[in-house]
């Protein structure tokens, strides 16, 4: 069975030897630009946002996974991590792949939903995935299956005891973010901003995060072949950049020069700005000497003077500012707290200017 009919939220899949498919959520251009990083490089091997969703008369599916080679993946990652980041970068594998107190944790997951309500959850592993839910009355009903947010996994022999149709398509949104928008680590895909900010807004996402990634103009690279217009797309960079910048100098030049490109792309789409989430660290003297809140003066600056169809969203409005909604407890949202971003940012939106996304 061809899984390309199911998919939504991808740009391009591949198949292996052994009928596995895989699903990208980036055109050729963007991958090259982010290769040389191996962080953002990896990162954008997973499906992050990609669903699989279809019409069943069914009561019984099963699906075949078979994650991606996480060592091949991840040692360049190694490599590359700068001497004073080596302790927070264990940290972070010991979350993804156990070990510690964390090992129990579920920082991934592949989502079933029956028409719309999540059923059951995963933990993303080579087996085949069994759903089962009553059906007596064989009605036909819709089942969306979310692909991991971090790990990249191959798919294979979707069946049902039933019929098997695609679902029909739905407005797409276009969601341009680091970690926090990929869905780091939310554990279960459905439940990250950006999943419940499409259910919302009853829409397809394709969700282009990159875990650690900055504003870099080069990654909208071959955008101009995107296969839809998008209804609304949301811009949620700058905690990185404030991180990992040496100037505000360079901090500007990545957005301004961003904001350019995308303007150039997207010249007449909604764009929602989402200025960075508080973080635990944000009082932590960085070596440009500013405060996290430079970079929403900057997004503020930009937008208004260039690029009036653009609307920067204050973020450290979107979550309280209490570790305990974070699940690394100073950056990354558990479920509750992508349950509040999502809930203010939609909230947000709506309410720029009396506009609701359609």
């Amino acid at each position: 069975m061809n899984l390309e009919i199911f998919a939504k939220g991808c740009l391009a899949s591949s198949i292996d030897e052994k009928g596995y498919f895989s699903f990208s959520r980036f055109f050729p251009e963007q991958l090259e630009a982010v290769a040389p990083n191996a962080m953002w490089s990896a990162m954008t091997d997973s499906a992050a946002g990609v669903v699989l969703r279809f019409r069943t008369n069914g009561s019984r599916i099963t699906l075949r996974c078979r994650p991606h080679n996480v060592l091949k993946l991840f040692l360049p990652v190694a490599k590359q991590v700068r001497p004073s980041d080596k302790r927070q970068a264990r940290e972070n594998m010991k979350r993804l792949f156990g070990g510690g107190s964390n090992r129990h944790a579920q920082v991934d997951g592949i989502d079933f939903l029956l028409d719309g309500r999540l059923v059951k959850s995963e933990r993303p592993r080579h087996t085949k995935l069994r759903f089962s839910f009553s059906n007596p009355q064989h009605r036909t009903h819709e089942v969306q299956i979310a692909l991991p947010l971090i790990l990249g996994c191959g798919f294979a022999r979707l069946h049902a005891n039933g019929s098997l149709e695609p679902a029909a398509n739905r407005p797409q949104i276009l969601c341009l973010g680091d970690s926090i928008t990929q869905g780091f680590v939310a554990g279960w895909p459905s439940k990250c901003y950006v999943a419940r900010l499409a259910d919302a807004l009853d829409a397809d996402v394709l969700n282009q995060g990159i875990g650690g990634h900055i504003f870099q103009p080069e990654s909208l690279n071959g955008m101009e072949k995107l296969p839809f217009v998008p209804a609304c797309i949301t811009v949620a960079y700058g905690t990185n950049d404030w991180h990992d910048c040496e100037t505000i100098e360079e901090i500007r030049s990545n957005i301004c020069g961003y904001f350019a490109r995308l303007e150039q792309l997207f010249p007449s789409v909604p764009v929602y700005i989402i200025s960075p989430l508080w973080r635990a660290d944000c009082e932590e003297a960085r070596p440009h000497g500013a405060p996290l809140t430079v970079v929403r003066e900057i997004l503020m600056q930009e937008t208004a003077a260039y690029h009036r169809h653009m609307t920067v969203l204050d973020g450290s409005t979107l979550l309280d500012h209490k570790v305990e909604l974070f699940e690394d407890e100073f950056l990354h949202p558990n479920r509750t707290g992508f349950a509040q971003m999502a809930d203010r940012l939609l909230q947000a939106m709506r309410a720029q200017a009396g506009k609701q996304p359609e």
